[in-house]
Parts: C-alpha cells; sequence; structure tokens
C-alpha cells in the first residue's frame, strides 16, 4: 500500500491536493476533519467549530491513543493498494504513518494566500480577520504532547513538502513528480 498523510496549515490546499490524488492517482481519501465531524454529531455537541473540533479530537486521542485516526483509517482500507489521510495534525498520527512505510506530504502556501481561500470557502469556525487567523493556526503550530495538534512539528518529518501558491498545472507537476517516485519506491 501506497500510503499518505497530508498536512499543512489552513487553507494552504490540503484537500486539493487530496482531490488531485485520489482523481489522478485512484487514491482512496479519509479525511480526519471529517472523521471528527462525525464524532462530534455522533455526541450531539452541536455545530462543529474548528475549536470544539480541537476539543474533540484531543480526547479522542488522549482516550484511544495520539494515532486514533490513523489507525482506524487504516484498518478499514487495509486492503486499498493507495491511501491518501487528510489533515494529520498531531505528531503521534504522523509518526505512525511513517511506521507504517507511508509518506508524510506538507501542502503549503503563503499567509495572505490561504486567508483570502478560508474567507471565500465561508466555514464555520474560520477566522473572520486576518489576527483570528493567526492566532488559530498559532493554536495548531506546536505542542510536545504526540496527541495534540503540531503542525509544525509534523513539517519538520514531512517526506514531501508541495507548494500550492495559485497556479494548479505547477501543483500537479510537483504531485506527478511526487507519484512517481513513490511507485518506483513501492516496486
Amino acid at each position: 500500500m501506497i500510503l499518505l498523510g497530508i498536512t499543512g496549515h489552513p487553507s494552504a490546499g490540503k484537500d486539493t491536493v487530496a482531490d488531485y490524488l485520489v482523481h489522478q492517482h485512484g487514491f482512496i481519501f479519509v479525511s480526519t476533519s471529517d472523521m471528527i465531524r462525525d464524532e462530534i454529531k455522533h455526541r450531539s455537541l452541536g455545530e462543529p467549530t474548528r475549536d470544539l473540533m480541537h476539543t474533540v479530537v484531543n480526547e479522542l486521542r488522549a482516550e484511544k491513543g495520539p494515532d486514533v485516526l490513523v489507525k482506524r483509517s487504516v484498518e478499514k482500507f487495509k486492503d486499498a493498494p493507495r491511501l491518501c489521510l487528510g489533515g494529520i495534525r498531531a505528531i503521534g498520527e504522523a509518526q505512525t504513518i511513517q511506521t507504517l512505510g507511508g509518506s508524510i506530504v506538507v501542502v503549503t502556501a503563503p499567509l495572505e494566500i490561504r486567508f483570502a481561500r478560508m474567507q471565500a470557502r465561508g466555514r464555520t469556525g474560520d477566522g473572520a480577520t486576518l489576527e483570528e487567523f493567526k492566532e488559530k493556526e498559532e493554536k495548531e503550530t506546536a505542542n510536545a504532547k504526540p496527541e495534540a495538534q503540531n503542525v509544525s512539528g509534523i513539517i519538520a518529518m514531512a517526506d514531501y513538502t508541495i507548494s500550492n501558491e495559485g497556479d494548479r498545472t505547477k501543483l500537479e507537476t510537483q504531485l506527478d513528480a511526487m507519484m512517481t517516485e513513490l511507485v518506483g519506491k513501492a516496486l
């Protein structure tokens, strides 16, 4: 199995990358964020704001281990030849992906581009101002606990870095090159 964990700061283009990998390279995609939203719905906790999602996922990781979402996904799709997990935000998740022979893919984009994308999507719980956006990002950036949000720590572990500054062709070229390398390693 080719296993990928996608991470990056908010609105960097993680879902865009995952969509391309699904449609052009045959991956099954699992959104850890969707898994958390489902958990919130299951618990009847209300609207899945970003803060509530952080609280619920941290509770899940504390109760069932820092890599609970990765383990659930890999088990569910164990027979898939290609699996992509989106929204990897904890060191424990990234470590498990790499231990299983997978790779961590970081999607990057400048802050101003990401803020404009966030405003365009209009998702509940996103910051309304650039300052709020920065504050929410800082909460996810660094935490030494393996179950906590630590995007900066995962970025340091990255096997691949994909720049997504707005040019779709350049983005796809980078992804195709990554896949050529990964398929070569898998043979």
